[in-house]
């Protein structure tokens, strides 16, 4: 594997010193009054004095006693600080490459909605101590893709795997992040083609899941193995994989009803959760959208065809952000966001920037470099 075409050029590190400073000053806006607030809050009351046990690991969360042996027991607020702008910072940076968002200024919205959005508000205001861990598992999701859609072969399909293996140990909640941005990239890869794509190509494209259903897979063998070696069994809790035994297709359908329905309350919703002002700022930027798709479609810069290809991904956006809820029969006000949810930020603003920037995508010109790409003339 070439080391210098992951860590980036010139350009690169360029996006990354303004994904690191746009995140560093949104998160310390946002979450500095607690990471120098030495009071417990919520959970963390139980947890002030000891990170994670046989309980976490019940719930499927079996890496988060390893990441507790680097943290330590003691909460530590600003260390957690520090790990989380760490993490948020170089996902910001590997979403920007995998969505191609090159302006400072896409760079930096990026930035401050991955580092404000709910879900992470309500990671800081309850579950402090994992921040760092949970930040963490975001991380390793956002770069198993990256490594998958990159890189080529044994090594890199090994290096994915194990990256969304840790991050399904670390919390299963965030394997959604890993589809969004697997769906975002065939996404792309449609419209670089004009819905014009071969069998040859849609296979490539498809084998990007493959590591996915790998740490999966590999993710379920050690939550096995570890219960076994704990001697301890998966609880009857909302929240805990013991809920997959228990879907039948009715509970599965209104589950599924029941997701479009808090995704439409969490972004259009008129109530104290999300505001007027997020409210109006969330249609701005699906109008947005949706004029500079009308414009490109009007300029035949896309065809019909494409979007006949992108709604159905459309479509099952907000199924894909709230999965693991879905499949868990989590419908309730405490399971309401999912932080995959919030990557509709960074495609809506590659959308709209796509408007004023025909650039063609890094990633599919370094993948038909490699071999697995396509004749751009076609």
């Amino acid at each position: 594997m070439n080391l210098k075409i992951i860590l980036g050029d010139n350009c690169n590190i360029s996006r990354l010193k303004y994904s690191f400073i746009s995140t560093l000053v949104f998160v310390l806006a946002a979450h500095a009054f607690i990471y120098f607030n030495f009071i417990p809050q919520h959970d963390g009351l139980n947890h002030a004095l000891r990170f994670a046990g046989q309980w976490e690991v019940s719930l499927g969360r079996f890496m988060l006693p390893v990441y507790g042996l680097i943290q330590g027991n003691n909460t530590m607020p600003w260390v957690i600080g520090m790990s989380a702008i760490l993490f948020i910072t170089c996902t910001t940076y590997l979403i920007t490459q995998i969505l191609e968002i090159v302006r400072p200024i896409d760079i930096a919205i990026t930035a401050g909605f991955l580092s404000t959005n709910l879900c992470i508000t309500e990671l800081h205001g309850t579950f402090l101590f994992t921040v760092g861990a949970y930040t963490l598992s975001l991380l390793c999701a956002t770069l198993g893709i990256y490594i998958t859609i990159r890189q080529r072969g044994i090594v890199a399909t090994l290096l994915s795997t194990l990256c969304l293996m840790l991050s399904l140990g670390l919390y299963q909640a965030f394997i959604p992040v890993a589809l969004v941005l697997y769906v975002a990239v065939i996404g792309k890869a449609i419209v670089r083609v004009n819905g014009n794509m071969t069998l040859h190509q849609f296979a490539y494209q498809t084998c990007h899941i493959i590591p996915i259903i790998l740490g999966i897979a590999f993710y379920l063998i050690g939550y096995r193995l570890t219960m076994k070696v704990w001697q301890i069994q998966a609880p009857d809790s909302y929240n805990s994989l013991s809920r997959l035994s228990v879907l039948s297709v009715d509970c599965l359908w209104h589950s599924i009803l029941n997701n479009y329905k808090i995704f439409g309350q969490i972004f259009f919703g008129n109530n104290v959760i999300v505001g007027n002002i997020a409210r109006y700022c969330n249609i701005t930027l699906v109008l947005a959208a949706l004029l500079i798709t009308s414009q490109r479609i009007y300029r035949k810069d896309i065809s019909a065809k494409v979007i006949l290809f992108i709604l159905p991904m459309v479509a099952v956006f907000p199924l894909i952000t709230r999965l693991p809820s879905i499949l868990m029969k989590a419908g309730r006000s405490g399971f309401y966001t999912s932080y995959a949810m919030f990557l509709a930020y960074p495609i809506l603003l590659t959308i709209i920037a796509t408007g004023n920037n025909s650039t063609k995508l890094s990633c599919f010109d370094y993948a038909q470099q490699q071999g697995g790409g396509w004749n751009q003339s076609q």
